[in-house]
């Protein structure tokens, strides 16, 4: 399990396994700057991905889900100077989504789990004037849910749920198009 710990400036990322029945797991920090680390997301090969402002503004990390020492360096993934926010891994482990305001307003984006360069340059998926956040993957990989305040059917721009192809943004589609904001979807595999 991956989670954030702090007060108002200062985050840090944590892990902690399930203990034996009787027994108590402490909490890991991972982060060992100060700073602001947030929002992991954890993928059970044992790598994480987070948002970490040390560099001053919002990018993208990756590491080993251990504590940060000489051998499991932070490796920054995203480089500008904008936020980018929240990575959320692909079923395979292979690709992240995130929201970005590289294009002026906050998008979704995709690229390869490696640190952006000529070969790995993040897509922006979804493409729109409107404020779209917190990417989550299907879990076949070839769906993305995000929440949206683009105008619904309903001729409102409340925030809801839509979703869209992952390999290029196409087909956006809102899935609780009503005149109440929903947000924070979370897919899962059918049982």
């Amino acid at each position: 399990m991956a989670f954030e710990r702090g007060q108002p400036l200062a985050h840090e990322v944590m892990t902690k396994e399930p203990a034996p029945e009787g027994k108590t797991n402490r909490a890991v920090n991972l982060s060992s700057v100060e700073g602001y680390d947030s929002l992991p997301s954890y993928l059970p090969n044992g790598k994480i991905a987070f948002t970490s402002k040390r560099d001053g503004d919002y990018d993208l990390y990756l590491m080993r889900a251990a504590r940060q020492g000489p051998r499991n360096v932070p490796v920054k993934l995203t480089k500008n100077a904008v936020n980018d926010l929240g990575p959320g891994w692909s079923p395979n482990g292979a690709h992240l989504v995130f929201n970005s305001n590289r294009s002026g307003n906050s998008e979704v984006y995709r690229m390869k789990a490696a640190p952006q360069g000529r070969l790995n340059k993040p897509i922006n998926l979804s493409r729109n004037p409107a404020d779209d956040t917190s990417p989550t993957w299907s879990p076949d990989g070839r769906k993305v849910a995000f929440n949206s305040d683009r105008l619904g059917s309903d001729d409102t721009t409340d925030l809801d749920i839509w979703r869209m192809r992952a390999t290029d943004g196409a087909n956006p589609t809102n899935l609780t198009d009503n005149a109440v904001v929903d947000f924070d979807s979370e897919w899962q595999p059918v049982p």
